[in-house]
């Protein structure tokens, strides 16, 4: 039953597809796969989807290979195809991440969170669900955050905890009526009405049993509405379910009868034109021969339910729980007709089926261990190949860091030589210049002391020269008063005249100095 319960999330996630794939006959695939995948022909689905697949590779179209691979992994999942799932997931992420697509991104999140669901490892479950969300923050896709968070509610049903169920229950289902996607607003509806059948039953007050019918009745009125569109497969179980609520909380009576008739017939008009690979007959047989049971026409019950064993005799694989639940009702009505032989071997019928049921478990936590021995495996890689990359890194930073030390003291080193040089260079010239305005300087007072030793030899000719003209001049001044003594009168008897013309001849003679 709980392989049916997650077929109806395939859908969202092919609506989802559809909206973000550009090209139109990969868009027509997805949705003839889709219309095979809801009514459980999974070999023609895998057929699409895989040719859907091969237009897209050679473009190059990474967005639409990784919503491929998404819904590829989905019916490998549900097949419990455990390698060929996993192989799909991974090539659905690594085809979102290389498509920096938040929205493929989501999707590929999402397949890996149904995954690890469907495998009962609910923890990575949520972790997926959850990066699924934070891809949706700023591109949000009301749909695919419908499913996003019934996967998280599944969850935390499965560990009893029904305030966080009670929480994601209601965030599916406001999500979904944003989407206005009948699809998800039925799967949220379930979500919904599981939630309070559950607080009906811990609780056993009758207080939920209104709001199990009102969503119960909610799906019934969209089923009736859109059987095509939610595919046969999820319109039988929404019937079986409808009749099982009304079986267990409606008072046995003609409308009740009436009711759950209406809801059998549904599924088995479906079952006769829509061959289904799930048979819900058995279980319409089992709801029947339940009622006839409650009535008291034991005659009635026994008759469905072997119609019922008969049914699951058919199926291969056989669906255990189903046959479990068929078998402790036979046990239980052939203990009210005290007929115990027959209530004998039905024991022994249920009491192999339970050990059927529990190498399946079994089997099945075998597996879990594997998948989580691996993804630990993963993890551990992944961190080891972080811890290098780290250290990758660190190591590139240090050799960036010594070379650019090594830079900087080059050019520490450069600059100082080059200053060094200029600094010498520098100090040649002021050194050259002190030499030159030295050797100027001593040229300057070697020429000044020359001229100053020409100028106090030419002092000390002109001296010399003076004191020569003023010997000339004494002598002169001597003679010239010897000769004005001369000139003075002596009393004499010769003729005046001549006397003074001569003594001035000789006068003017002696006036005449050489130079």
């Amino acid at each position: 039953m709980k392989k049916i319960i997650f077929l109806i999330l395939i859908l969202l996630n092919v609506f989802y597809l559809q909206a973000q794939v550009k090209d139109i006959k990969v868009v027509k695939l997805l949705k003839d796969a889709e219309l095979s995948r809801l009514n459980e022909d999974f070999s023609t689905s895998l057929r699409l989807i895989n040719k859907a697949i091969s237009i897209s590779e050679p473009k190059n179209d990474d967005v639409a290979l990784a919503y491929e691979y998404a819904s590829l992994s989905k019916i490998f999942t549900f097949n419990d195809n455990v390698k060929e799932a996993k192989n799909a997931i991974s090539k659905s992420l690594y085809f979102a991440e290389k498509s920096k697509d938040d929205l493929a991104n989501a999707v590929a999140l999402s397949a890996s969170s149904y995954f690890y669901k469907h495998n009962e490892i609910l923890d990575l479950s949520i972790r997926d669900a959850q990066k699924g969300i934070h891809f949706l923050k700023i591109k949000k896709d009301y749909r695919l955050l419908s499913l996003l968070y019934w996967d998280m509610y599944y969850a935390y049903e499965q560990w009893g905890k029904q305030d966080k169920v009670k929480i994601y229950a209601h965030l599916a289902l406001k999500n979904a009526e944003k989407s206005k996607n009948v699809n998800c607003i039925i799967d949220a509806y379930d979500a919904e009405m599981h939630y309070y059948d559950h607080m009906e039953f811990a609780t056993k007050s009758k207080k939920y049993k209104d709001s199990v019918f009102y969503f119960a009745e909610k799906i019934n009125n969209l089923c009736e509405k859109y059987p095509e569109e939610i595919g046969y497969t999820a319109y039988s179980r929404m019937n079986i379910n409808l009749a099982t609520f009304s079986l267990a909380y409606l008072p046995q009576n003609n409308d009740t009868k009436r009711k759950i008739g209406h809801y059998l017939q549904i599924v088995e008009q479906t079952v006769k034109n829509h061959p289904l690979k799930y048979d819900y007959l058995t279980n319409v047989y089992g709801i029947k021969g339940a009622y006839a049971e409650n009535e008291g026409d034991l005659a009635e019950a026994e008759k469905y339910y072997l119609l019922a064993e008969e049914k699951m005799l058919q199926k291969n694989p056989p669906y255990y729980y189903t046959w479990m639940n068929d078998y402790q009702a036979l046990v239980n009505l052939y203990e009210k007709k005290k007929n115990f032989n027959k209530a004998f071997v039905y024991q022994k019928k249920l009491q192999d089926v339970i050990g059927k049921i529990n190498n399946q478990e079994q089997i099945k936590n075998a597996q879990k261990l594997e998948i989580q021995y691996e993804v630990e495996k993963k993890n551990t890689e992944l961190a080891t190949l972080k811890e290098r990359a780290e250290s990758r890194t660190l190591q590139n930073y240090l050799y960036l860091g010594i070379f650019g030390v090594t830079l900087a003291g080059l050019g520490f080193m450069f600059r100082s030589y080059h200053y060094k040089l200029k600094y010498s260079t520098q100090r040649a010239k002021e050194l050259e210049a002190k030499k030159q305005e030295a050797e100027l300087q001593a040229k300057f007072e070697k020429e000044e002391k020359a001229r100053l030793n020409l100028e106090h030899e030419l002092l000390a000719v002109k001296q010399s020269q003076l004191q020569k003209e003023m010997i000339a001049s004494s002598l002169q001044l001597s003679k010239k008063m010897k000769c004005f003594s001369r000139l003075k009168p002596k009393p004499t008897k010769e003729k005046p005249s001549r006397s003074i013309s001569s003594s001035k001849k000789k006068c003017s003679e002696i006036m005449i100095l050489p130079k």
